[in-house]
């Protein structure tokens, strides 16, 4: 099957697709690429891997105890939380989606496994970001930052239902 990668093309079948969700299998790199800057305000991954450190650190996990319960492999979660352009498996997402009973399809966004077309939620993401502080030590401003992200990713999983 000749597939085709005009990113016109792409961009116009890729709107149609679910909403304003975009999942145009591997083409979904290219296509965010093709977009230029001006298709987020924030690199996929770093809100996904922020996310993850996160929730690990709130239920006081060692890396291999989370991955474990997640039942993920070690080695993909130390990149998750490493390595921001780091893009992780489709089926850790789902793991990870599942062990935290956050929306899947919100967490494939924030993973860069497919593009979002909605301001609001680049908005809350990248706010998110900027509201946690890296290290190892769970602050309070940490654990708000959480709660009101995770909060809006279960409020959105409603509004969709």
């Amino acid at each position: 099957m000749k597939m085709n990668n005009d990113p016109a093309w792409l961009q116009r079948m890729a709107e149609l697709e679910d909403g304003c969700f975009v999942s145009v299998g591997g083409w979904v790199h290219a296509l965010e690429k093709a977009r230029g800057p001006a298709g987020t305000a924030l690199t996929p991954g770093l809100a996904f891997s922020q996310l993850v450190i996160l929730a690990r650190r709130e239920r006081e996990l060692a890396r291999s105890t989370f991955a474990s319960a997640a039942d993920i492999a070690l080695t993909e979660l130390v990149r998750i939380e490493t390595e921001p352009d780091y893009t992780p498996s489709s089926r850790a997402v789902y793991q990870l989606a599942r062990y935290l009973g956050l929306p899947e399809r919100d967490l494939n966004a924030l993973a860069g496994l497919t593009i979002v077309n909605d301001q609001e939620f680049a908005d809350r993401a990248l706010q998110f970001v900027a509201r946690s502080k890296p290290g190892e030590t769970m602050t309070g401003e940490d654990r708000q930052a959480l709660q009101t992200f995770v909060g809006y990713l279960l409020s959105r999983e409603k509004q969709a239902s």
